[in-house]
């Protein structure tokens, strides 16, 4: 039984757009999301001194649907068939299995920094595109993110982020913005 006034303090405080706080419920999927893949890609920038990325709701959904429309190998696997399609933005992307969480994507993709020689600003060639994915990740001129997932195969997901404006400019360094 609610106290005269609190079922109504709550409605006030919903209406308002202040969320209330309620303990044991469980975050939405998206909502997770987001949140994992923003904070582990601002502590990956963060150690190599750049601003922060900002989350965009519009973003992430564009990303999901440029995933989807993405040719993953023969159909029923999830391989990489061809190159992504041409985008103004950029872009990093991952097959996994379906127990595969934004955090370890992150930590994939950063991986790559033991690739890159910030005094040549250079990757070494063996390793370019896993050096690619690090700078993308970490490149301070970029400002907004947005991250999407779709199944493929039996039992794997690809993740897609996007990134704006985008990383791995020719003749630019990645911490300068």
């Amino acid at each position: 039984m609610l106290w005269p006034g609190v079922a109504t303090a709550i409605l006030v405080i919903c209406a308002a757009g202040i969320a209330p706080m309620i303990t044991g419920l469980p975050i939405p999927a998206t909502v997770r999301m987001e949140r994992e893949f923003t904070k582990a890609h601002n502590q990956a920038r963060k150690a190599v001194g750049v601003k922060p990325l900002h989350w965009n709701q519009n973003f992430a959904q564009y990303a999901e649907s440029f995933a989807s429309h993405m040719e993953v190998g023969q159909p029923g696997t999830c391989e990489f068939g061809r190159e992504a399609p041409i985008t103004s933005y950029g872009m990093n992307a991952v097959v996994a299995n379906l127990e595969t969480e934004a955090p370890t994507v992150v930590e994939w993709w950063t991986q790559g920094q033991q690739y890159y020689n910030a005094n040549k600003n250079s990757c070494a060639s063996e390793f370019i595109n896993t050096c690619r994915a690090f700078l993308q990740v970490v490149w301070g001129a970029s400002e907004i993110l947005g991250c999407g997932r779709v199944p493929c195969g039996k039992d794997g997901r690809l993740f897609l982020c996007l990134y704006s404006p985008p990383g791995n400019i020719m003749g630019g360094h990645p911490f300068y913005p």
